[in-house]
């Protein structure tokens, strides 16, 4: 509504007419224009009273009815105990008090608000507010029919009536609980749809631009050697990088495709596993490969697969920022170790005193927020800056699962 402040009344106030219409339900609708039809009609009534100035005692039948009709709009638990107290204890009083208004018409107020309320129970569940209530009308049906000779009125309409309203009221209820249910069981599986296609895309970043910076900067070196032995060697990271990458798109489309990428997301997260001591290896040895003096320490043993996966991830983020930003021939060196249950990933390198305008190889800048959204849910952090002559790329990565419903602080990145 604030962005309404700005717009003329009248358009204000047919924008806001027309949002809350959009937003109702046909029944929502329905029962405004028949309370509103009702509060016109109960107004009118008593209007009409006080003109021909009759005892005001009289206008008490209309005035409780347009009460029954206002505390159907209560919320919560006030509703009931109101109806119950106007529909089954005000009106049915009041008719058998004021029998002189009941060829006025009186007699029907009643009559509609047992209907009214038997409805609005059944259509909350309220069986012991409805029981006592049924229990008040039987009451007044059997006064009725001793006082007002109208035999049969108590079983005859009375307690089919009641019934059948509740009856209705409590199935009108089931379908729109089930309705609202269904509309909540949409909204989470489309949110489940958007949080996986989110994970899907971290996942093809993840997968996918490593392999891309590799195979650009293997194609730079073929294009600089002339030596044969790191001719091969670039041509077949460059086949291999390639095979790799395309394979982990197919199982990403896969996945996307799949039906249950929605109920199973573990899916993605296993997606291109590896062993961690792997990782480090092959990152060493393409980091020396390219140039660079590059070390790694052994990985710790019996890893959780999520801390051993997310770290593969670290370890692959870091080689790559290495091949697109450290200098030509920096130190080095890739670490992983245990320590107050986190798997702490470090991956640090010699920098320059200024870094470069732009990196070597095209970069999204995408890497470490990806990075650093995937250990927050996991409940750990990442930290990536400068120490001294150095850039260090560290995770802390919890070496079992965060409590239900809890993640880490928010990750640096």
């Amino acid at each position: 509504m604030r962005r309404l402040l700005g717009v003329p009344w009248r358009l204000r106030t047919r924008v806001a007419i027309d949002e809350v219409a959009s937003s109702a339900s046909p029944p929502q609708i329905f029962l405004w224009v028949a309370i509103a039809y009702g509060c016109l009609f109960v107004a009118y009534w008593i209007v009409d009273d006080r003109r021909s100035a009759s005892p005001l005692l009289d206008s008490l039948p209309p005035f409780t009815f347009l009460l029954l009709l206002l505390s159907v709009l209560l919320r919560g638990r006030w509703r009931a105990p109101a109806l119950v107290l106007l529909g089954g204890v005000a009106l049915p009083v009041l008719d058998l008090l004021l029998p002189h208004l009941r060829p006025a018409g009186a007699a029907v107020l009643p009559l509609v608000g047992l209907l009214i309320t038997a409805f609005v129970l059944g259509y909350e569940r309220r069986p012991a507010f409805f029981l006592g209530s049924l229990v008040l009308w039987v009451a007044w049906g059997v006064l009725t029919e001793r006082y007002a000779g109208m035999n049969g009125f108590t079983w005859q309409f009375v307690i089919p009536a009641s019934l059948l309203f509740g009856t209705a009221g409590w199935s009108v209820g089931l379908v729109a609980r089930r309705r609202r249910t269904a509309e909540e069981a949409l909204s989470t599986l489309t949110e489940r749809r958007r949080r996986e296609r989110i994970g899907l895309a971290r996942e093809l970043h993840d997968s996918v631009a490593r392999d891309l910076t590799i195979i650009a900067m293997q194609s730079a070196v073929l294009r600089s050697t002339d030596r044969p032995d790191e001719q091969e060697y670039a041509r077949d990271a460059i086949e291999t990088t390639a095979r790799s990458g395309l394979d982990a798109l197919k199982r990403l489309l896969v996945v996307l495709r799949a039906e249950e990428a929605v109920e199973s997301p573990g899916l993605v997260r296993d997606l291109d596993a590896e062993n961690l001591q792997e990782a480090l290896g092959s990152a060493v040895r393409h980091l020396v490969f390219l140039g660079f003096q590059a070390t790694s320490s052994a990985t710790p043993p019996d890893l959780p697969r999520a801390a051993e996966t997310t770290a593969v991830r670290v370890v692959r983020e870091g080689t790559t920022n290495i091949t697109k930003h450290a200098p030509l021939g920096a130190v080095c060196h890739l670490d992983a170790s245990v320590a107050d249950g986190l798997l702490v990933v470090r991956v640090a390198n010699e920098r320059e005193a200024t870094s470069p305008a732009t990196p070597r190889t095209p970069s999204t800048g995408l890497g470490l927020d990806s990075l650093a959204e995937r250990l927050r849910l996991l409940g750990g952090s990442l930290d990536a800056g400068p120490v001294g002559a150095t850039w260090v790329l560290e995770a802390h990565i919890p070496l079992t699962a965060p409590l239900a419903g809890s993640v880490g602080a928010p990750a640096a990145s």
